[in-house]
């Protein structure tokens, strides 16, 4: 190697190790946090992360526990963030500031049947999530029988969580009313909250296709 390239990879590596030690470091945090498979990748100036300032952080998170049903995903992109940076260095994602970013939480259909059969008692759900619309199918146990139920559902965002709200619902057969089936759906409302960790999210919307809802955010104030 000559001294002209031994000096560029020198400058290089002093140049961006402390982005990679920070991203490395906040990244264990994040698994140790979640108990999940994460990520962080810090973009900033060396001396930039010595004053914890940082042009851009992304996060990933898969299969992770949320208040609700199980997300699938949670990535986001932070912008013009501001660290502490011994608790960063210690592994710890304190966030002090930030000018803006986006978030989304990725939900599949295994993901809305473990939620409705393990929290709400939906006997051998049937999920599909696709053109809008979920679908939901089973079977809810009352007066000591079962009664099979048939569930088409848009999803929405209200009151900063991610509802079911009902456009047909049918029990053993019977078409229930809509107004009546939202009623009773407050026994499964709300399908998901914001989460709160790596950083607290406020919900903007949703979309449904293919097999997957997809909730768009953006950090809370």
């Amino acid at each position: 190697m000559s001294r002209l390239a031994a000096l560029l990879a020198a400058i290089l590596l002093v140049v961006i190790a402390p982005a990679v030690l920070l991203s490395w470091q906040l990244s264990s945090g994040l698994r140790r946090e979640t108990q999940a498979r994460a990520s962080v990748r810090v973009v900033a100036a060396p001396w930039d992360v010595a004053r914890g300032r940082i042009w851009r952080l992304q996060f990933t998170v898969r299969r992770v526990a949320v208040a609700g049903a199980t997300a699938r995903e949670l990535r986001g992109v932070l912008r013009d963030v501001r660290l502490d940076v011994r608790e960063a260095l210690a592994g710890r994602l304190e966030i002090r500031g930030l000018s803006g970013g986006r978030i989304v939480v990725v939900v599949d259909e295994t993901d809305v049947e473990r939620y409705l059969a393990g929290a709400r008692d939906i006997q051998r759900p049937d999920v599909r999530l696709d053109g809008g619309l979920v679908r939901i199918s089973g079977s809810v146990h009352a007066l000591n029988a079962l009664f099979p139920i048939e569930v088409t559902a848009q999803l929405a965002i209200e009151r900063g969580a991610l509802v079911l709200r009902v456009r047909e619902l049918q029990i053993s057969g019977v078409a229930i009313p809509s107004h009546l089936g939202n009623v009773l759906m407050t026994a499964v409302n709300p399908l998901l909250l914001p989460p709160r960790q790596p950083v607290p999210v406020r919900f903007t919307g949703v979309t449904v296709h293919r097999g997957r809802a997809v909730i768009t955010g953006e950090p809370a104030p």
